[in-house]
């Protein structure tokens, strides 16, 4: 008996041991049975549909568990965390995306649940709607042209001019050259000028449109800039700075004329033969 005891008290021991060994592997602890698991509590719809420039009321995710869960959202296919509950004010095609709130607490693995923003609305070109380029003569000038639209972007249309503009004709001329991609998010329009010139220097504008016939558009200013190493003063400049030297120079021999016969006219004092000082005036 006194041997089995033994025995039973051994195998006790090392049921012990492997226990602990176990469950330290890979720093893992057990759960505290006192703990629980972190559970997203709040509903809300998988999809939810804005349009573009409405505002999304706040989102607030809720989480029970032992100790109380950190909240917080995480945007899909990138590092960007935001603090809960997420809303947006005014809703654009850059906010569009999945949005995954996180729940964790110590010891338990992290409850997740998803939302994804689907934004429609007519075709937004992305970037400042007016952009200056300036370039010397016979360079390349590069003006791009990205949209993004829910219906998708469908068309883009350039034109030159100001006041009355014109359709840029790309294909065939050697003064430009076009590619776009209809396909991409953003969709991409890209026209450049081959080598500058005076007759190309003008106002140009982009038009993206949707398959709705909503449209956005945006101006390119291209002007020439002044060669390398000069100082750039325009032909107004140089009439401007001409007629300012001729002004001086009219000034200046006006002033010595002046100043000639004022001398002229001051008297003046001579001696006689006999010691006497008199004035004249020289007329």
């Amino acid at each position: 008996m006194i041997h089995n005891f033994d025995t039973m008290l051994y195998t006790l021991q090392l049921f012990l041991v492997a226990s602990i060994v176990f469950s330290g592997v890979n720093g893992q602890t057990t759960p505290s049975p006192t703990g629980v698991a972190p559970r997203i509590t709040s509903t809300w719809d998988s999809v939810i549909q804005l349009n573009y420039g409405d505002s999304l009321d706040p989102l607030d995710c809720r989480a029970e568990g032992t100790p109380t869960p950190a909240v917080s959202w995480q945007r899909e296919g990138t590092s960007q965390v935001l603090d809960n509950p997420i809303s947006f004010p005014y809703t654009t095609y850059t906010q569009e995306g999945t949005y995954t709130c996180v729940a964790t607490s110590p010891d338990f693995p992290p409850a997740s649940k998803n939302v994804t923003i689907d934004v429609t609305g007519p075709p937004a070109i992305l970037g400042p709607e007016v952009v200056d380029l300036s370039d010397q003569k016979g360079q390349q000038v590069r003006m791009e042209c990205r949209a993004r639209g829910d219906p998708p972007v469908s068309q883009f249309d350039w034109f030159v001019g100001r006041g009355r503009a014109q359709p840029v004709q790309s294909e065939g001329n050697p003064d430009y050259s076009l590619e776009e991609d209809l396909t991409g998010s953003p969709a991409t329009s890209t026209l450049t000028i081959m080598s500058l010139k005076d007759s190309l220097a003008d106002e140009y504008a982009c038009w993206a449109m949707n398959t709705d016939g909503q449209k956005d558009m945006k101006r390119f200013n291209v002007k020439i800039s002044a060669p390398a190493g000069r100082t750039g003063i325009t032909a107004k400049d140089g009439a401007i700075a001409g007629g300012v030297v001729g002004a001086l120079v009219i000034m200046t021999i006006i002033a010595v004329i002046v100043f000639y016969f004022w001398k002229r006219k001051q008297p003046k004092s001579r001696t006689d033969a006999d010691g006497n000082n008199y004035e004249f005036h020289e007329l």
